[in-house]
């Protein structure tokens, strides 16, 4: 009888790796930070951000020229999602290694705004469900 209980944690499991929830998120204002300050560019002065990832951590933040597109590790707290994931590969160019950049996502359900970091970039964005899978873009 107790075999029948790991049976249905498996397929519970398996349920909820299949049907994870995806955001796609537009940015406002485009921002850039060294390690002495940040400037902003407004709307209509820059290349919008695409991003979308999904409730198991994968993830596909686009900028000017291609998009860092891997898994990284989510943690769950209340409504906050985070999604963790060091040099996160890059898609547009032969040399990944040197394009590679940590990319943090910061996500609430509950007013759907994320705050996106990959390399320099650090983005405030309003987030949308999306029946779009992250990386698909």
């Amino acid at each position: 009888m107790k075999w029948y209980i790991f049976i249905a944690l498996g397929v519970l499991s398996t349920s909820t790796e299949l049907y994870a929830t995806t955001w796609s998120c537009k940015n406002d204002v485009e921002i850039q930070c060294n390690d002495v300050s940040c400037s902003s560019t407004n709307s209509g002065e820059f290349i919008p951000m695409d991003v979308h990832f999904d409730t198991r951590g994968k993830f596909s933040v686009c900028a000017y020229s291609g998009c860092w597109d891997d898994k990284g590790r989510v943690i769950t707290s209340g409504s906050s999602r985070v999604i963790l994931k060091e040099r996160a590969h890059w898609s547009a160019s032969n040399d990944d290694a040197a394009m590679r950049e940590d990319v943090s996502i910061v996500f609430s359900t509950t007013d759907r705004i994320a705050l996106i970091k990959a390399g320099s970039f650090v983005f405030p964005m309003h987030c949308f469900k999306d029946s779009k899978g992250a990386g698909s873009n």
